[in-house]
């Protein structure tokens, strides 16, 4: 009679515990799972952390005071860092001693971090950026009202059409720079800027040429003259300031087209 008590009781106890051990399992399959972060980062996943100069700057970065890259670069990334508190350090290589701090509790997958100096204050600054390192879209540019129509300019009556003439005060001025000028290309720019703004007389583009001391120097600058000339009837007398015949035939040739 003892046996069969005996043996009762201990398959009661078994039962409880097999019991015991179902409901425990049952809880961590169904509602003992690990908590996501409020932020939506796992507690074991690393944090991706980017510094980029807004100016092309270079710079080290220390995370808790060890270096996170050995030479100064423009841009820092690093997917290994621990999610939770950490000290940010970033040192600027050039100008030296520009050190920049702060602290953050890092629970984001993303973080992005702007970089940048003023040389007016010479302030380094190291700002996180806007949304966990989405930026913002950039909210849609109002349309320009369209502008309203210039009038045409009305044409000037020809009785109001002013052509300058050079003088010969004008004229001798220009002559003794080009004389004064100790190169023929130096006279060329003079003597070619000034008929280009002035209408000159034949007789005083062939003073003009006169300055130059080579050839084919007085012959190119008489071709272009000879665009402005206010009287190109008569240009044909520039050949005097020419020596060579092979130059006055061009001037001609250039005379008659």
């Amino acid at each position: 009679m003892k046996k069969v008590l005996l043996a009762t009781v201990i398959s009661l106890l078994l039962c409880s515990v097999s019991a015991q051990n179902n409901d425990r399992h049952t809880k961590h399959t169904h509602g003992n799972q690990h908590p996501a972060d409020t932020r939506g980062q796992h507690p074991n996943q690393k944090v991706f952390l980017n510094f980029l100069s807004t100016h092309g700057e270079t710079f080290i970065v220390y995370i808790d005071g060890v270096p996170f890259n050995q030479q100064p670069r423009h841009q820092v990334s690093s997917l290994d860092v621990e999610p939770g508190q950490h000290d940010i350090c970033v040192r600027l290589a050039r100008p030296a001693d520009r050190v920049a701090t702060l602290s953050m509790q890092f629970v984001h997958r993303q973080n992005n971090f702007s970089v940048s100096y003023d040389s007016r204050s010479e302030k380094l600054s190291v700002i996180p950026e806007q949304g966990y390192g989405i930026t913002p879209p950039t909210p849609p540019t109002p349309p320009t009202p369209p502008t309203p129509p210039v009038p045409p300019t009305p044409p000037t009556p020809p009785s109001q059409i002013v052509i300058t003439h050079a003088t010969e005060a004008a004229v001798g001025d220009i002559v003794q720079l080009m004389n004064d000028s100790p190169f023929d290309k130096d006279k060329l720019l003079l003597g070619k800027t000034f008929v280009k703004q002035h209408q000159v007389l034949t007789s005083q583009a062939i003073r003009m040429a006169k300055t130059i001391t080579f050839e084919e120097s007085r012959l190119e600058f008489l071709l272009y003259a000879f665009d402005y000339c206010a009287d190109q009837q008569n240009y044909y007398q520039a050949v005097e300031a020419l020596t060579f015949s092979s130059s006055r035939n061009k001037l001609l040739e250039a005379i008659n087209r």
